[in-house]
């Protein structure tokens, strides 16, 4: 679904002018599956041990996925599904599933982790606390605790209800609400994220590891509902912001605060700068500010661009 919204936009020169710019929102990626014999993991989907020889432990058994067995103390496995929003940022994350647990037991951890899963790594004591991303580790200790972290930073430790022998787990992310978690019939949050940076790739993985009492872990009935950033489509690069007189903001380089604008390129492909320039001359020919011709040549498809004007 498209919607039409006036821009401003400066060109070559600098006189200002209006025109029209395009926003997109493009229904988001899912993923659903109830791990029966026909469904499997899913497409895309993977499921891996940390230790090879335990590989046998980790699969579909009696319609749910198991990742961790009953025999293997301090074993960790994984589900990594694909990504669901190829080449795009999320701005929204929905996750439900159950959840089930061999029994209550000190150590025992579920975590859901969003962000740059890796390929070769199947399990974490927390999940996957990567840069820009969130995890959120329920530790079914002798005295249960939700946390919660973006960046690889701990946000927050909460009591949560004992496990028994499992529950449901959903959670819902977005930037200006928060996150919201629930287990078991309790809710935790909004919480907000600083930190959390979705970036295109981004995956979800859902990791589980035994304690030094072991007891199979498994999930079933797992629903994911991603929703990408809109796009905002013009029909060429565009002048987003500029400042003129800086005194204390962006330092460049050589830690002078430089004038500088900023650009946003909203059309399909990725634009080269080279040569451009800023002009009070209606006819262009004379240019009184360069960009400058840093490591960054070109505006990529949308992307904003933050560059540094040189009068001298």
């Amino acid at each position: 679904m498209c919607g039409r919204v006036l821009r401003m936009m400066c060109g070559w020169k600098i006189g200002l002018f209006f025109g029209w710019a395009t926003v997109c929102a493009v229904e988001g990626g899912g993923f659903e599956t109830d791990f029966g014999d026909a469904a499997g993991l899913g497409p895309g989907a993977v499921a891996g041990n940390t230790k090879e020889r335990y590989r046998a432990f980790t699969g579909i058994r009696d319609g749910r996925l198991q990742l961790t067995g009953g025999r293997v103390a301090n074993n960790s496995a994984s589900l990594k599904l694909p990504d669901l929003d190829p080449g795009r940022e999320i701005d929204r994350l929905e996750v439900s599933f159950r959840a089930g647990l061999g029994g209550e037991d000190a150590g025992e951890v579920l975590a859901i982790s969003f962000g740059a899963i890796p390929e070769h790594d199947h399990g974490r004591a927390r999940g996957f606390r990567e840069r820009g991303g969130l995890a959120v580790a329920f530790v079914f200790a002798e005295k249960p605790l939700l946390e919660i972290y973006a960046d690889g930073v701990r946000l927050s430790r909460t009591p949560i209800p004992p496990p028994g022998n499992g529950g449901e787990i959903a959670l819902s992310w977005e930037p200006e609400s928060g996150l919201t978690v629930s287990w078991a019939g309790t809710d935790t949050g909004p919480i907000a994220t600083p930190g959390f940076t979705p970036k295109a790739g981004d995956r979800l993985a859902i990791t589980a590891r035994t304690g030094e009492t072991p007891r199979p872990i498994g999930i079933d009935d797992l629903s994911v509902e991603t929703r990408p950033r809109p796009r905002l489509e013009t029909d060429t690069v565009i002048l987003n912001e500029i400042m003129a007189a800086n005194r204390s903001t962006l330092e460049d380089e050589d830690f002078q605060s430089s004038d500088w604008i900023e650009l946003y390129n909203g059309t399909p492909e990725t634009v080269q700068r080279e040569g451009w320039g800023l002009s009070d001359d209606r006819r262009g020919d004379t240019a009184i500010a360069w960009l400058q011709d840093g490591h960054l040549s070109f505006v990529e498809s949308q992307r904003y661009l933050v560059d540094d004007v040189d009068a001298s």
